[in-house]
């Protein structure tokens, strides 16, 4: 069996139930071993496969558009396939950003992208208040444990950034945590 095989632990497997008594220990170890064994390749193939997915990302978002730097659009290999490096804009204005961000955008009339959402919590006990509430919910004067909560969805932020810069508006960059991500997508050939 090579390495890469899946190994078929059926061969292990009773084919009826063990009879109570001295098979029962018997049948538990073999089970126990068989679950061992499996969980043990899952952890391996799982390894694999997290090794495998750093590489292709080094190859497509650093090896190839390094080496493509300075190329535009599709290059087209001898063997019929092509390479395509594209740009992506990419921002994050999480952690201590956040705050900052969500400042700059509404100073400068962007603050309808950000989100504003109330979270009130009722207890198991209170359904019945809950009920009321919804009816009440523009009248009402009780005290309430409200969470409030503000924030940019990461696509919204994204096209923002990326429209915002096509317009040549002057951003804050280290703000909106942006950052050019290239990638190569590699097509077979036709």
């Amino acid at each position: 069996m090579s390495d890469d095989a899946i190994p078929d632990y059926s061969k292990f497997k009773e084919d009826s139930a063990p009879a109570v008594g001295g098979n029962l220990m018997a049948a538990l170890i073999s089970l126990a071993d068989q679950q061992e064994a499996a969980q043990a390749e899952v952890d391996r193939l799982t390894a694999l496969l997290d090794e495998a997915r750093k590489n292709l990302q080094r190859i497509t978002e650093h090896e190839i558009p390094t080496l493509m730097d300075g190329l535009e659009g599709k290059f087209n290999l001898p063997d019929g396939r092509s390479i395509t490096v594209t740009e992506k804009i990419r921002s994050s204005a999480t952690g201590d950003k956040k705050i900052a961000a969500i400042r700059w955008l509404d100073d400068n009339g962007h603050g309808a992208i950000v989100k504003r959402q109330f979270i009130i919590e009722f207890g198991r006990d209170q359904e019945e208040w809950a009920k009321e509430f919804e009816q009440m919910l523009s009248k009402s004067k009780t005290p309430l444990n409200v969470k409030k909560e503000r924030s940019i969805h990461h696509a919204t932020l994204e096209a923002f950034i990326r429209q915002a810069l096509e317009d040549g508006e002057d951003i804050p960059l280290d703000t909106f945590g942006v950052f050019r991500q290239r990638f190569a997508k590699v097509k077979g050939a036709s």
